[in-house]
This record gives C-alpha cells, sequence and structure tokens, in this order.
C-alpha cells in the first residue's frame, strides 16, 4: 500500500481483526493510519490501540453504549460501528460520536445532515 498507493488520492485506513497485521502495518508503514476491528468484545481494547498504533476502533454496534461510546471517542479516538442496518440504531449511534457505520444497505441510511 505504501508504494502503490495514488498520490492524488487521500490516505488510506488499514484496519484489521489480525494483530499481527496490524503490528506489520505500524512496523512497515507507519504513516498510513490504522484502525483495530473488534467483533465480540472490548476486552483490553485500550491496550491494542496503543500497542499497536491504532487511530481508530471499529466494532460491532452492539459492544457500545452512550458511555462506551464517550469513552472512547474522549480518549481522541474515532469509532466506526458495524453492521448497522436500522437506520434508529444508526441516528442513535451518531448522536453518541460514532463518525460513521458499516451497513448492508446504505439507502436505509440516509440521515439528515442536521439530524
Amino acid at each position: 500500500v505504501r508504494e502503490h498507493w495514488p498520490a492524488s488520492l487521500p490516505t488510506p485506513l488499514l484496519s484489521s481483526f489480525d494483530l499481527d497485521g496490524l503490528a506489520q502495518a505500524r512496523d512497515q508503514a507507519p504513516q498510513i493510519p490504522r484502525a483495530l476491528n473488534l467483533y465480540s468484545s472490548l476486552k483490553n481494547y485500550r491496550n491494542k490501540l496503543a500497542e499497536y498504533d491504532c487511530r481508530a476502533l471499529h466494532c460491532k454496534d452492539r459492544l457500545i453504549d452512550e458511555q462506551v461510546a464517550a469513552e472512547i471517542t474522549g480518549a481522541g479516538y474515532e469509532l466506526r460501528c458495524f453492521t448497522v442496518d436500522d437506520p434508529k440504531r444508526a441516528g442513535r449511534l451518531r448522536e453518541w460520536g460514532v463518525a460513521s457505520v458499516f451497513t448492508d444497505y446504505p439507502d436505509r441510511l440516509k440521515l439528515d445532515p442536521g439530524q
């Protein structure tokens, strides 16, 4: 990615569930930002974000509530959730400071910018 990413495009964000992959990305291309993906548990997420020098956390939406979202974003990390197909849930996550969501149905999640 470091060698082949077009300069005309914004810098990519490398995200992975694989900790070895994040370590390799950190070591071989430290200038490319990283995100930690978590599916079933947030256990030790802070330590992992720090260890792999991640700027973001991507997690299953049901792993967070308003307090956890505030904790993550308050620590300066970007937070994104997957897989969110319900517009009401997407709206609530947005209210909590979630930067964006991954969805199978983007047409269902049309939100007004003012919401």
